[in-house]
């Protein structure tokens, strides 16, 4: 498709080539914070936003996150969104009942926590991210040049990052593949395992609903999708899909004991998207040892740190 000679000048000196692998919200962070500064190749067997971004329940919280570092990862993630705002950022709160030991975290590691009554807590700095529209703005206003329906097939030394219509080189590959990271880590010679985790998300069409804020509880949680929509996820649900039930309408029923004014929603929607979770639980990202040029990024709360992890990646790359 091109050669290594066929490179972007600025102010006549050759600028580095990044190709970024996976065009969800941590791929198109990552170009984002790269604009002006390099040539950025944003590549994605789909559409931009559309695979594990696209089923993500977004919710911007750092609540109960351990240990304390995650907790502040999660926190910078949430205020380095709040700093960036778009359409897509929807800052509502949070409604749920917090455990003593969580609430003495949330308030020490300064969480804005403020009490309902003997049970329940409000959280004001937690919302919810419309994950998909992030990704596609992030990556228009990249001006990376964005590749669609490319599936890359291999990664050569050098690097040579090839593809089902062809392949370009690159000085650095960013790995953001979210599931198929493993796959884009094996082709660069590096081992990543993913623990495979899979989630329900039900969307209900709920016309003039009264929701304005996330309701958390054990069983279920709610938040606002639009003036007449509702998304519902819950761990029940998340169970039964390893076992093969329909999980919805009982996912449903647990919904209408926190607020009985959904018996009369219905179902617009139920999709099933997989986690990327590394194994350990924690967030993998940076450079590998004795891979040169190579970055990857894979996190479960990967909507939550977008912002944070693509303006890390693209200061690497750059370095």
């Amino acid at each position: 498709m091109d050669s290594a000679a066929d490179r972007l000048l600025v102010r006549g000196v050759a600028v580095k080539r990044v190709a970024i692998i996976g065009a969800g919200v941590l791929g198109a962070s990552t170009a984002h914070h790269l604009a002006g500064r390099a040539e950025v190749f944003l590549i994605d067997a789909g559409e931009v936003g559309d695979g594990t971004t696209g089923r993500s329940y977004s919710r911007l919280s750092a609540w109960g996150k351990q240990p304390d570092s995650y907790f502040r990862l999660n926190h910078e993630g949430m205020r380095a969104h709040a700093a960036f705002p778009g359409d897509w950022y929807h800052p509502c709160g949070t409604l749920l009942t917090g455990s003593a030991a969580d609430r003495a975290q949330a308030v020490r590691l300064g969480y804005a926590v403020e009490s309902v009554d003997d049970d329940r807590v409000f959280l004001p700095e937690e919302g919810w991210v419309d994950a998909p529209l992030y990704a596609r703005s992030l990556a228009a206003l990249s001006g990376a040049s964005v590749m669609t329906g490319c599936s890359v097939t291999g990664l050569r030394p050098g690097w040579e990052v090839v593809f089902d219509r062809g392949s370009l080189h690159a000085d650095v590959v960013v790995n953001t593949a979210g599931n198929g990271a493993a796959r884009i880590a094996a082709m660069a010679g590096h081992s990543l395992t993913l623990v495979p985790s899979f989630g329900m998300l039900v969307e209900l069409s709920a016309p003039a609903h009264p929701l304005r804020h996330i309701v958390h509880t054990d069983d279920v949680t709610l938040r606002p999708l639009s003036a007449d929509r509702l998304l519902l996820r819950g761990p029940s649900a998340d169970a039964a899909l390893s076992s093969g039930l329909v999980a919805a309408s009982e996912l449903i029923l647990l919904a209408t004991k926190v607020v009985p004014w959904l018996e009369s929603a219905t179902i617009h929607d139920v999709r099933i998207g997989s986690r990327v979770i590394p194994r350990g639980g924690l967030p993998s990202v940076g450079a590998v040892p004795g891979v040169d040029g190579y970055l990857h990024a894979v996190a479960h709360s990967g909507v939550i740190l977008a912002p944070v992890i693509g303006k890390h990646l693209a200061e690497l790359a750059l370095t």
